[in-house]
């Protein structure tokens, strides 16, 4: 097995503390490797994705960061679709880091490599659009975000229809109409989105946010049952694959909330209180 189906197979048969530490010592050993500079980018990859699931920034933008090195020295140049693909990554860190400055630093050189690279059309492309819109919903420039979401989904739509990466451009579309007020737009983007999920049987990291903004867009509407049951299934399922992080404490307080408007005083206060202790643990 190469090194990537290696640690396929922990997080198979193993807990995410037993696959962190195989990687680090994986890390030690290909550091003493001269031949081992490709298996050494894809743990340091790897590294960064599960520490920032976990809401461990620093760990995460170290080892994205490594991950940049190693591959502009094993190739000679930034010019690389691997490159881009990084910058992407480590600048997702830093957006949940709400470090937005040093996001958009790593986005725009990515934009800049994809487009010397010819790849305009590409997921990579599109991928960088939807994420530089995330960060620009964040920012509250909701005009802006519509624009990169809307060209990524006409990239997505061409190469993708009906997978997995239709239904991330479709949730980023259905954050923006929400942010917009257009509750409509938001309800029916998600629930397409929602749709490609299920029919793929796709339980990705995106899946609980997705479940966790049509609750969302159904609590907007005024549906509280429904909301409630969105926002309970995306805490569960954002605490099966992600453990206690930064997701699963913003569904828990979104529960709370959503108990509140059913009158459910008591469980709301207790729910709040949980989601304010995992915050916590987070500092």
């Amino acid at each position: 097995m190469d090194i990537i189906e290696q640690i396929d197979d922990m997080y198979d048969h193993h807990t995410q503390q037993e696959v962190e530490q195989f990687m680090l010592e994986k890390r030690d050993q290909l550091l003493m490797d001269p031949e081992g500079v490709a298996d050494l980018i894809a743990v340091c990859n790897e590294l960064g994705a599960l520490y920032r699931e976990q809401s461990r920034y620093e760990e995460s933008a170290d080892n994205f960061e490594r991950a940049l090195k190693y591959t502009e020295g094993l190739a000679g140049t930034k010019l690389t679709d691997e490159y881009g693909i990084l910058l992407i990554n480590v600048a997702g860190t830093y957006r949940y880091k709400r470090d937005f400055a040093k996001a958009m630093e790593y986005y725009e050189e990515a934009h800049d490599i994809f487009e010397k690279l010819g790849k305009g059309g590409t997921f990579e492309f599109a991928s960088l659009l939807n994420n530089m819109s995330n960060t620009y919903q964040d920012l509250g420039n909701t005009d802006k975000a519509y624009e990169l979401a809307s060209a990524a989904y006409e990239i997505i739509e061409k190469l993708a229809a009906g997978q997995t990466e239709e239904a991330v451009s479709l949730m980023n579309l259905a954050s923006i109409a929400l942010r917009k007020g257009d509750l409509e737009k938001a309800s029916e983007y998600s629930k397409k989105a929602l749709g490609i999920y299920d029919a793929l049987n796709n339980r990705s990291g995106h899946y609980p946010a997705a479940v966790n903004l049509a609750a969302v867009v159904a609590f907007q509407k005024g549906d509280y049952e429904d909301a409630l049951k969105g926002f309970q299934h995306s805490a569960e399922l954002s605490l099966n694959h992600f453990g206690e992080n930064r997701d699963y404490a913003s569904a828990l307080a979104n529960v709370a909330v959503a108990l509140e408007k059913l009158g459910r005083t008591e469980e709301a206060k207790e729910t709040l209180a949980k989601a304010e202790k995992v915050k916590a643990s987070l500092k």
